[in-house]
């Protein structure tokens, strides 16, 4: 991918500066893995290399892929809360507060898993996921709620949302899904 491409993808221009930065992190551990004369350095050491920069990466066939992910929720401080403990977890890490700034986010970057809530100002979390769904975006979504109502989980799930966890919630769990 052209950094070009890459930027272009990113969407959110408010970190640019960093993205620029663990791009070139990216590409630099990229263009060392693949000849194999210039880095002799095992996987291992490779991604601890990348870790210590913030980013998750793993490697798939030859390829080293950034893990992004979107985080919706209203709430300013457990959205910052959250979206701090991702990153300190070394995933790349969006954040928006309300359902028509996520479809635009959704629309503009592609996304490894989405944290949704479904209480938000202008769309709901359950409109966010229709609209996702409807252009046929597979991204995997976790719908993160105060809402504990079984009959608000099964709506969740059957509009295409991949997993439910009720708040409070332990953040231990929240990675583990």
């Amino acid at each position: 991918m052209e950094i070009r491409e890459f930027l272009i993808k990113s969407g959110n221009y408010r970190n640019l500066i960093k993205r620029i930065f663990l791009l070139s992190l990216f590409l630099t551990v990229f263009m060392r893995y693949n000849k194999n004369e210039l880095f002799t350095e095992s996987d291992e050491k490779c991604e601890k290399i990348v870790k210590t920069e913030q980013l998750k990466l793993f490697c798939e066939e030859n390829q080293w892929v950034i893990m992004r992910l979107l985080v919706v929720e209203d709430e300013k401080k457990l959205n910052e809360l959250i979206t701090k403990k991702l990153e300190k977890e070394y995933y790349g890490v969006d954040s928006c507060f309300d359902g028509e700034e996520a479809v635009r986010y959704v629309e503009g970057t592609e996304y490894d898993a989405i944290i949704l809530d479904i209480m938000l100002p202008k769309l709901d979390g359950f409109e966010v996921i229709k609209r996702i769904r409807a252009k046929k975006n597979k991204v995997p979504i976790l719908l993160l709620t105060a809402r504990d109502n079984i009959d608000d989980k099964v709506k969740g799930l059957d509009y295409g949302a991949d997993d439910y966890l009720v708040k409070p919630f332990i953040f231990k769990e929240l990675m583990a899904r």
